[in-house]
This record gives structure tokens, sequence and C-alpha cells, in this order.
């Protein structure tokens, strides 16, 4: 009986503890990435991850939107048109690390064609756990390895004008009457 106390024990402090193995050990590079985009670009990165510990670690990918205030009204607006989440594509499963390894994650941006212009902020927090509900708590217990995204998104927006018809009111000019000219201006915003 005492046996099984013991390990029951034993085994309540292995969840307190696991953390304390991992923390502060794994380098992510880079920490922060500072873009300038058009809409319809797409950004590709190489992230790299060395594992400093002495055990094989799992993390997961979580995304998160860093808002920023603007004057945008976002009622009548898709996701897609103002989330840098929206854009990225990661594995958003687990990922192993090998003690002592080192390994690189692809990282693909690809801003929206109809992204409004401007400055988009996100995080990318690596949580360290054996599955996405340890990671998640990992985030508040230990400093896990952060990618901070700073994409501006810049109006590559073309506006063009076509005169199709300039025109007089009136077909006789005098000083007495005044003759007004019409015109119709065709306007065209490309992207």
């Amino acid at each position: 009986m005492r046996k099984y106390l013991l390990l029951i024990f034993f085994f309540s402090l292995l969840p307190n503890f696991s953390f304390a193995q991992v923390e502060g050990s794994l380098v992510l590079t880079p920490e922060v990435i500072n873009e300038e985009a058009a809409p319809r670009e797409m950004l590709e990165y190489a992230l790299k991850f060395k594992n400093d510990s002495d055990r094989k670690i799992n993390i997961y990918p979580i995304l998160e939107d860093l808002k920023k205030e603007t004057g945008v009204d976002r009622n009548n607006l898709q996701k897609r048109q103002y989330l840098l989440t929206e854009w990225i594509s990661i594995q958003r499963n687990s990922i192993s690390i090998d003690s002592g390894a080192e390994i690189s994650l692809p990282l693909e941006i690809d801003i929206s064609y109809d992204a409004i212009p401007g400055d988009y902020y996100a995080s990318i927090i690596f949580g360290i756990g054996s599955n996405i509900v340890e990671a998640r708590e990992s985030i508040t217990k230990l400093n896990p390895p952060r990618l901070l995204l700073n994409i501006k998104v810049d109006d590559q927006s073309i506006e063009k004008g076509a005169v199709l018809k300039y025109y007089p009111s009136k077909k006789i000019f005098t000083e007495k009457n005044p003759t007004l000219f019409l015109i119709l201006i065709i306007l065209e915003m490309l992207t």
C-alpha cells in the first residue's frame, strides 16, 4: 500500500517539474521579422530551433494577433483583409526536437489580395509540452520562444482616369448666355 502511495505522490509531482528542465534551453532564430510587402506577395522564411537541453522537446506553434487600434471599420470586412494570422502558414501540430538537435521550420506569409494597407502585428509562441493543452499552459509558466512579426502592407493601388465625353451645353456661344462645358470621366482603381 505504501508503494502505491509513494508512486502516486511521485507521479503527481512530475507535471510540476516537466517544464523546469527545458526553460531557456530552446533557441529560436530569428526572433523578430520586420517586412514591407504588397498585396498578393508571398514571404518565405526558415525558422531555426536549437535544443540545448538534455532531453527531447515537443513544441506547438500558437498564433495570436497583436491588434493595433485603427480608424478602419472592420464590421464589413472579412478576416483575411485585416488579420495577419490569417496569412500565416506554419506546421500547427507537434514539432519534436531531439536533445542537442537543430531543426529548420518553414514559415510562409501570403498577403491577401485585398489586404488593407497598414501595419500588422502578430506573434507565434512556441509552447512546450507533450500536448497542446500543456503547451498553452507553458506559455504562462515559462518564457517559451516567441517570434514577433511586423508586416507593413503598402498601398499598391493605381488610380486611372479617362475622359469619355467633353461637350458644351449649347451650340451657340455669346457673352450674355454663358455656356457650360460638360465632361464625363470614368475612374478605375487597379490593384
